[in-house]
């Protein structure tokens, strides 16, 4: 069996709302997820369903205020990462877990070239020379792919191109050697053969094992098929369904997971198949299922009565009053 490298237990992140006394909103609500050693776990959903919030929170990256932290547990290797001081958790950051931000043209920083800013995540958690540090700062480029990292490493990011930008956010991120990276929507904003690329890059690093575990956090299923080993359907903070990929796609179970899916074109079949557009939002309350209002198979109890995230079969969990 194998060993769980992160725990989120019941966590719950809310937004403050402005001065009028609009209620705090709540972005992640009593989330439950697990991580494994040796794998890739998917997070998909639409925006806004709490995919990077979830992200934050591991890092303990939530802005205090607005966000709030309400309750929940976020466990890597057994210590409670939300229990650790500014200056503890900067020892796990980069070192044990890393991420790659969703838009590498805003992560990285303009007036500084693309050597300092490696430099400086190095020193963060080491000692080292000039010297060494140009060494591991052109190592890590070249095995990111970047051509001539010699003379790319002096350079700023405003010089490179969405993909190579990228490649040095993935850099940066395995600067240390993290265990677990996090990889929010990756491929934003990039052309469909640099996304290719870039997915192909972070399999190959977590193939080489220079990563032991992958969250990737998407609204593309088809990333998620290609590239991961299990997948968690987020929708309005909650985990709706959570299977193998191999199980979600052969047997999707809960109506959001079969609506993305069927709005999602598969190749070769998309002549003799309709998509389907996810329908519009209408209203729900605050009490039955997130998703009831948008829902055609809804019963009477799903507005009513909000339904607990059940295991339904081996390894698949679903959220859904069909089921019960």
């Amino acid at each position: 069996m194998k060993n769980k490298i992160l725990e989120i237990k019941n966590l719950s992140v809310s937004f403050s709302g402005d001065n009028s006394g609009t209620e705090n909103i709540k972005a992640v609500h009593n989330l439950n997820l697990d991580v494994y050693e040796d794998e890739i776990l998917g997070i998909v959903g639409e925006s806004g369903s709490g995919k990077t919030v979830t992200a934050y929170s591991v890092l303990g990256l939530v802005s205090e205020p607005p966000g709030i932290t309400e309750s929940g547990e976020i466990l890597y290797r057994g210590a409670d990462l939300r229990k650790l001081s500014f200056e503890e958790m900067r020892k796990y950051r980069g070192r044990e877990i890393s991420m790659i931000f969703q838009e590498p043209g805003t992560a990285l920083n303009p007036v500084m070239t693309i050597k300092s800013q490696l430099y400086e995540t190095f020193a963060s958690h080491g000692k080292y020379t000039k010297d060494e540090l140009r060494e591991k700062a052109v190592e890590l480029l070249k095995s990111t792919g970047i051509p001539d990292p010699e003379k790319r490493i002096s350079d700023y990011p405003g010089s490179l191109s969405g993909g190579m930008q990228q490649r040095v956010m993935i850099a940066m991120a395995l600067a240390c050697n993290p265990s677990l990276l996090i990889a929010d929507e990756p491929t934003t904003s990039l052309d469909v053969t640099v996304q290719a690329q870039i997915l192909e890059l972070i399999r190959k690093l977590k193939t080489e094992k220079k990563i032991s575990s992958v969250i990737l956090i998407t609204h593309n299923m088809g990333i998620i098929a290609e590239m991961c080993d299990r997948v968690a359907v987020m929708y309005r903070g909650r985990i709706l369904e959570q299977a193998s990929v191999k199980n979600l796609f052969e047997n999707p179970m809960n109506p959001y997971t079969k609506a993305l899916l069927d709005s999602m074109p598969v190749l070769g079949k998309t002549a003799d198949r309709e998509l389907k557009p996810l329908p519009s939002e209408t209203a729900s309350g605050n009490k039955g299922c997130v998703f009831a209002g948008r829902c055609a198979q809804k019963k009477d109890i799903c507005v009513l009565t909000e339904p607990e995230l059940k295991l339904h079969s081996e390894e698949h969990y679903i959220r859904c009053h069909l089921y019960e």
